[in-house]
């Protein structure tokens, strides 16, 4: 029994030098599991920091592209007025080239009109001369003869 006494003895010693040598690594890999555990929550906190980050600037991003499609829809409503407007304006500048046509041959109308009522003038002024002259030639005839009753001959009406 002494040598299974010492054996276990033996085997009892031998094992609280293993443990007894263990204590410090075991103490320090307790320390390093208290420091991941640490570490490992702060990165969690941060991993929701981050999700939540996340979160919102998806939130911003949808809204942001919310507002781009708006304007795009915008965009295209102004251009289809733009679009309509042009083509108005095709058609007023049509209109207004023609009336512009049409205003210059009035105004080549009127000035030919205008010729003509100078010539018109001019002839009727001539005719009023001669109409003159005829009647002073007219007079000159009538009081050079006397009538047997001792008055002139009236010129006839015209």
């Amino acid at each position: 029994m002494t040598k299974q006494w010492f054996a276990l003895l033996t085997l009892t010693t031998m094992v609280c030098l293993v443990v007894g040598c263990q204590i410090p690594r075991l103490k320090q890999l307790e320390q390093e599991n208290n420091e991941l555990r640490t570490a490992m929550k702060e990165k969690e906190e941060l991993l929701a920091q981050s999700q939540a980050g996340t979160e919102k600037q998806t939130e911003t991003i949808s809204a942001c592209r919310q507002k781009i499609v708006t304007q795009q829809k915008q965009i295209d409503d102004l251009e289809m007025i733009k679009f309509e407007l042009n083509k108005q304006l095709e058609l007023c500048q049509v209109q207004l080239k023609n009336q512009n046509q049409e205003s210059e041959r009035l105004s080549e109308s009127v000035e030919n009109y205008r010729k003509q009522i100078r010539k018109l003038n001019d002839q009727l002024e001539t005719a009023r001369q001669t109409v003159a002259s005829l009647q002073n030639q007219l007079k000159g005839l009538t009081t050079d003869k006397t009538m047997p009753s001792g008055t002139t001959t009236q010129p006839a009406d015209k």
